[in-house]
C-alpha cells in the first residue's frame, strides 16, 4: 500500500495486484492527491492461472519495476514476533511452513518468470524480492521462526540463481529487507512506520545500477551479509 502510494506520488503508472480488487478501498484511495495512474489487477500469487491472466491483461505494456511484495508469516501474537515461539521441531506447524514457502518463495519465483518478457521490454528493468534481515544466514543464531527464515533465505538464493538467467536478458534483480514494519504482519511493536520503510525501499531502488544485480540490501541502503 505504501509502496504504491510512493510511486503514484512520483507519477508512475502502478499496477496494483491484489486478491480482491473490489474490496481494495485503501489502495484505491491512495490515488487521490497523486499524479500517477493506478490499475488494479486480480492476482493471488499462489494461483498461477491468475498470475498469467494478470500478465495478459497488461497487453503490450513494458514493466520497468517488479516488486514482489506479497508475503506471509506466523501471525503477530503467535509468539514468533515476540521471540517466544516454541523452537522444538517436534512441535512445529509444518502445514504452516508449507504455506509460508508457497507464498514467500515459490510465488515470487513464478511471478518473476511470468513478467520476464514484459520486463525485457523496458530500458532499465529491475526486479525486487522483498526479503528480510532474518534471511541472513551469517546473522542468524536463534531458534524458532523456521518457516519465515527458511522462506526468505531461500528467496535470496533464488534471487541469486535466477539473477544469472535474468542478467542475460538485461534484467537486474536484488533483494531488499524493508525492516520490521508496523503492518498487519509485523504487529504494533515493530520499529518502522510503513511510510518510512516504503520510502527507504524506494530510495534504495532509485540508487541501483545494473551492476548491483544480485545484491542484498537493507531499506536504509546498507548492504546485508548473506
Amino acid at each position: 500500500l505504501e509502496l504504491a502510494k510512493a510511486y503514484l506520488t512520483d507519477g508512475w503508472t502502478v499496477y496494483g495486484c491484489c486478491r480482491n480488487p473490489d474490496n481494495a478501498q485503501q489502495l484505491q484511495d491512495v490515488v487521490a492527491g497523486t499524479s500517477g495512474t493506478l490499475k488494479l489487477l486480480k492476482m493471488d500469487v499462489t494461483d498461477y492461472a491468475q498470475i498469467d491472466a494478470a500478465v495478459t491483461t497488461m497487453d503490450d505494456d513494458a514493466v520497468d519495476l517488479l516488486i514482489n511484495n506479497a508475503g506471509t508469516a506466523d501471525g503477530y501474537g503467535s509468539g514468533a514476533y515476540e521471540n517466544v515461539d516454541d523452537p522444538d521441531p517436534m512441535n512445529y506447524n509444518y502445514e504452516l511452513w508449507m504455506e509460508v514457502l508457497q507464498v514467500n518463495l515459490l510465488a515470487p519465483t513464478r511471478v518473476t518468470g511470468a513478467f520476464a518478457d514484459k520486463l525485457a521490454k523496458a530500458e532499465q528493468p529491475f526486479v525486487v524480492m522483498m526479503s528480510s534481515t532474518l534471511a541472513s544466514v551469517s546473522e542468524t543464531w536463534s531458534a524458532g521462526r523456521y518457516a519465515y527464515r527458511s522462506s526468505k533465505a531461500g528467496l535470496n538464493v533464488v534471487m541469486r540463481s535466477m539473477g544469472a538467467w535474468l542478467e542475460k536478458r538485461h534484467i537486474a534483480i536484488v533483494s531488499i529487507s524493508p525492516g520490521w514494519t508496523k503492518t498487519d504482519m509485523g504487529g504494533p511493536n515493530a520499529q518502522n512506520e510503513p511510510s518510512e520503510s516504503a520510502e527507504g525501499v524506494k530510495r534504495v531502488i532509485a540508487s541501483l545500477e545494473f551492476e548491483n544485480t544480485g545484491s542484498f540490501y537493507n531499506f536504509d541502503g546498507k548492504q546485508m551479509s548473506w
